[in-house]
Formats: C-alpha cells, sequence, structure tokens
C-alpha cells in the first residue's frame, strides 16, 4: 500500500554530514531526493533516491524555491525530517486527489538514531514504523483527526459530526 514516509535523520559521529543530495529539476515541480549514500543517516532514516519532498522540518515546501528549502534544513545543522513520496506513492496521491501531509494516519515515521526520542520497531498489522516522539509533540489529539476526516469525507453524511462530537467531550 502506498503512503508517505517521515524520515528523520541527526548527524552522528558515524558519518560526516546527511549523506544525499536534494535537486530539483527543470521539467517538474519539486524537490527530490538523490545520491543517497550507503550507511549515511538518510539511508538508515529511509531516505531512497527519487523520493519527492513534500515536508522539510514539518513545512510545506512545495512552492519554495530550492534555496528557501536548503535554508530550512540548514536552521538545523545537525537534524532534519523530511516528509516524501516514493514514485509509486506520489502517483497514487496524485490520482486519488489526496493532500499529503505529515498529520495523515498512514505516515510512516523512521529515524536514523535510536536514543530516548526514537522508539524501537513496533510491528502493528503488516507496517514497521520506528515512532519518533520529538515530531510526535505536534500531532492533534485523535479526536481531532476523527473530526476532519468526517468533515471531508462527506457532506451528506454529516449527521456523524454530531455523534463523533458528543462522543468525543
Amino acid at each position: 500500500m502506498p503512503h508517505p514516509r517521515l524520515c528523520c535523520l541527526r548527524i552522528d559521529e558515524e558519518y560526516s554530514g546527511f549523506g544525499f543530495s536534494l535537486v530539483a529539476t527543470k521539467n517538474e515541480t519539486g524537490q527530490f531526493i538523490d545520491e543517497v549514500r550507503s550507511g549515511s543517516p538518510a539511508a538508515r532514516a529511509g531516505l531512497k533516491d527519487g523520493d519527492f519532498v513534500v515536508e522539510v522540518n514539518g513545512e510545506n515546501i512545495l512552492s519554495l524555491s530550492h534555496s528557501e528549502v536548503v535554508e530550512l534544513i540548514r536552521k538545523n545543522p545537525n537534524e532534519v525530517s523530511f516528509l516524501v513520496l516514493d514514485p509509486v506513492s506520489r502517483r497514487h496521491y496524485d490520482e486519488c486527489s489526496v493532500v499529503v501531509h505529515g498529520q495523515l494516519p498512514e505516515v510512516q515515521r523512521i529515524c536514523s538514531w535510536s536514543d530516548t526520542s526514537c522508539t524501537s520497531p513496533k510491528v502493528s498489522g503488516n507496517n514497521l514504523a520506528l515512532k519518533c516522539s520529538l515530531l510526535n509533540r505536534n500531532m492533534p489529539p485523535p479526536h481531532l483527526a476523527i473530526l476532519t476526516f468526517y468533515i471531508l469525507s462527506s457532506l451528506f453524511m454529516f449527521y456523524n459530526l454530531y455523534i463523533i462530537i458528543f462522543l468525543e467531550l
């Protein structure tokens, strides 16, 4: 199943730099990951050549220039997060007209490090994901996500909105 990946990178003593290149192409809108080096924080965080970047450090970058995106990455020189889509996932979300963002429930979170801010792999169903508490601190409460889903899913089922509000209060 196609899904966005939230890749969290942190520079460590084992590797110099993040270990990837960020490229923009003339024929296509957006920024792409390229030249992911084996063993780098980028590789350990799950970045792959050809990944399309949607967010950097939680900020949507689709309308930003290449130099503005590079500046966002440089704001914190030791740590960065990327919300990315591989080509299959990007095509899927484009065809479904879904706006991709870091709060989608299907986002797979992967960290390049393992300490107190990143838990061990957790298997739920068929998904293997690493949870990054650093990034989860800005997540909305679950009832807001459900509420948003019902508002956006169908105007004809508006009565469900009242039921959810009543149950969550």
